[in-house]
């Protein structure tokens, strides 16, 4: 199985050498990888350093030999395993996105791999199949760069592997096809009536102000997608989502708000319940919207227990609520502190069940300035 691997490879590589001999173009590509290894075979993942030789065919289609080996620690006992891979890969090219130097690629092949555990564990070899994608980026017509990666299944044994690999490339021998098609800059325009570099049959926007950026339909930028055209835009940078006015700046509170939320706890504990998190939610809402808000998560405790304890505890439960703000909904942490008050700021009678449930809660005050 293993000898029959070997000389498949060798046939296909050789074989697609002929087929293309007078078309398409060589790359070499020296690369470095990282396996990620399963389980089973008890090895530490590590890196690997290797080259590879593509045929590129024509713009669409192409084939690569890889070589890569690399050292691995056995993980029972710390001995060096060498590796090694040997991979025989179609490629698959698809089409730039417009001007885009970035051109994604799918592979698929055969490989033979070896793991040498030397004295203490013997050669053991196996074959393997490969099916992974990549982007490979063109920085000029000879030059360019490829990231990519590729699931690894092993039919001796039946492993599944992980390869990330990224490397250099270099075009070389004859190409009666350009390697890479680069788009010129800047295109030739004819017919644009408002002087913004997009032809006016392409213009969906043909009376943009002069010197104003465009995208591909010649309609004005909006940068921060708050709804107003960079050009009547005075702030440029308001956070996603954020209530802004006519000129695109974000408005203020004028007044302080306070949200009360039903956050309850059980006695004793700070662990926030799920139907907790429709309440947390309105808090998070409030403050995406109004993005100059900050606030103090306070937190109360009933009367059962020490004073001290209950301070301690309430200041943990305001804790909790603002790392749920901050991790769940992506509020910026320097918006948010909390401040425990223990069993001092009753809202209800302690004598009670009632009262008690209702003591033991989490309340929300923000202040800001706005301007309407």
């Amino acid at each position: 199985m293993k000898k029959l691997s070997l000389t498949l490879l060798a046939l296909s590589i050789s074989g697609a050498a002929i087929a293309a001999e007078n078309d398409g173009y060589w790359n070499i590509n020296p690369t470095l990888g990282y396996q990620l290894n399963d389980d089973d075979r008890n090895l530490d993942d590590d890196a690997l350093i290797g080259v590879g030789l593509e045929r590129r065919f024509n713009q669409t289609w192409g084939a690569e030999l890889k070589y890569l080996q690399g050292t691995m620690d056995y993980t029972s006992t710390y001995n060096d395993v060498d590796v090694k891979h040997l991979i025989l890969e179609g490629l698959y090219y698809g089409t730039p996105n417009g001007d885009s130097k970035a051109l994604p690629y799918l592979a698929a092949g055969i490989g033979h791999a070896e793991y040498d555990y030397g004295s203490f564990g013997g050669e053991n070899q196996e074959t393997t199949s490969l099916l992974g994608a990549g982007v490979k980026y063109a920085f000029t017509d000879r030059w360019s760069t490829k990231a990519d990666a590729r699931w690894m299944h092993g039919f001796d044994d039946s492993r599944n592997d992980v390869l990330f690999t990224i490397g250099l490339s270099y075009v070389f021998g004859k190409t009666k096809a350009a390697p890479i098609k680069i788009a010129p800059k800047k295109a030739v325009v004819i017919g644009d009536i408002d002087k913004d570099g997009v032809n006016d049959n392409n213009d969906k926007c043909n009376n943009t102000p002069v010197g104003a950026s465009v995208n591909s339909s010649g309609c004005e930028l909006d940068s921060d997608n708050d709804g107003i055209v960079n050009s009547k835009d005075k702030c440029l940078t308001t956070t996603a989502g954020a209530k802004v006015d006519s000129s695109g700046c974000a408005e203020k509170l004028t007044t302080t708000e306070t949200i009360s939320m039903n956050v309850n706890f059980s006695t004793g504990s700070d662990q926030l319940t799920n139907d907790s998190l429709t309440e947390i939610e309105k808090v998070a809402t409030f403050m995406r919207k109004y993005n100059s808000v900050s606030g103090v998560i306070e937190g109360h405790t009933d009367s059962r227990g020490a004073a001290s304890f209950n301070e301690t505890l309430s200041q943990s439960r305001a804790e909790s609520v603002v790392k749920t703000l901050v991790d769940q909904y992506g509020i910026n942490s320097s918006r948010l502190s909390a401040k425990g008050y223990g069993e001092s700021n009753p809202v209800a009678s302690n004598e009670t069940a009632e009262g008690r449930q209702q003591n033991r809660r989490v309340s929300a005050v923000f202040e800001a300035q706005v301007t309407k």
